[in-house]
């Protein structure tokens, strides 16, 4: 009976130290396996990385109010491709369009904080950081794009551009990112300056847009931008200024069908990138950088061109009547002014832009 009870126990342990054995031999096996699957991923990856493009070296997030349809959005595009093509891959650029990091002032002073690293900024909301810009709203103070863009590309435009350097620590890359003309629209047609007195033009509350209309004979109302539809569709004013696209998109033609091509004011957009940040690349990289924000605003002052003739052909045949004037008297008549002005954006610098003229 004894023998009975202690064969089934001694079965019992041998099959135990046979099913650890085969167990110990196949985990050893898997482990030999694994660590050779682990061994040749990382010999994969490693001849992967060799192979593709490096990785950047630094990646900069760029802010901008503007979608990515837009003349500026489509140049900010164009600037992070060719940053990318100039500097072999070692610069990328993380795009944040339409306002997704604020305001256009309130993302150029993250870029003066070091809080952002680029952004785009129009030279009139340039002019509260460094005076000098604030002289662009001067009615006819730039008689087209092409004047004004020698201008920024000028030793004029390189002092301003060091000077917003020297007093906010941001590096202004390019500066011709030209803008649209500004023109004036409303629900009359003006063809001559007479026609323009009395005409109630809603302006910024600033004394350069002020001055400027009440100098052409017009009677500049300062109204919030927000309430300007309903200004005009009530009869408070008679019209506005602005560029052709922001009336086109906001249905401006609907209340106001008239377009005057007085091109007035032409200002520019400022690629900006904070200094310290700037200068933690490469000289190779500088360059690149530099060169690929200018490359862009040339394409951007194409695009600019284009979508000017597109807007005004697509609103003659919605019935919009365009209307050219003659800007030689309008210039004249403003002619001086700049003088009267200069404690806004500091003595001689009017006469330096005359000079271009």
């Amino acid at each position: 009976m004894k023998k009975l009870k202690w064969m089934p126990l001694f079965t019992i342990v041998t099959s135990f130290f046979l099913i650890v054995g085969c167990s110990t031999s196949n985990t050893s096996s898997n482990t030999t396996n694994n660590t050779d699957n682990v061994a040749n991923s990382k010999n994969t990856n490693e001849g992967s990385a060799k192979e593709g493009t490096p990785k950047p070296k630094i990646t900069l997030q760029f802010g901008n109010i503007y979608n990515e349809d837009h003349p500026s959005g489509k140049a900010a595009l164009k600037f992070i491709e060719l940053v990318k093509e100039k500097t072999n891959g070692e610069v990328a650029i993380e795009h944040f369009p339409s306002e997704q990091l604020g305001s256009e002032s309130e993302m150029l002073e993250s870029v003066k904080m070091g809080a952002l690293d680029m952004s785009i900024s129009g030279t009139g909301i340039a002019g509260k950081f460094q005076k000098q810009y604030q002289i662009f709203p001067l009615v006819y103070i730039t008689k087209d794009m092409e004047q004004l863009n020698h201008i920024m590309n000028s030793p004029l435009g390189e002092e301003m551009a060091n000077k917003f350097l020297e007093e906010n620590g941001a590096r202004v890359l390019a500066s011709n990112w030209i803008r649209e003309p500004r023109v004036l629209f409303g629900t009359k047609p003006v063809k001559t300056l007479e026609d323009l007195k009395g005409f109630r033009i809603r302006v910024p509350e600033q004394p350069v847009w002020i001055k400027s209309w009440e100098r052409l004979g017009a009677s500049p109302t300062p109204i919030a931008l927000g309430e300007l539809y309903t200004s005009i569709d009530s009869g408070i004013i008679d019209g506005a200024e602005t560029g052709i696209s922001y009336y086109s998109s906001n249905g401006f033609q609907n209340i106001a069908p008239y377009v005057m091509l007085t091109d007035h004011v032409f200002e520019t957009n400022l690629v900006v990138m904070n200094e310290n940040v700037f200068q933690k690349l490469s000289p190779e990289n500088q360059k690149a950088v530099i060169g690929a924000a200018k490359e862009a605003g040339e394409y951007h002052i194409e695009l600019v061109e284009k979508s000017v003739d597109e807007q005004l052909e697509k609103l003659k045949n919605e019935g919009v009547t365009v209307i050219d004037v003659d800007r030689d008297k309008w210039i004249q008549k403003v002619d001086g002014l700049g003088l009267e002005l200069e404690d806004l954006w500091g003595k001689g610098l009017y006469e330096k832009f005359k000079s271009y003229q």
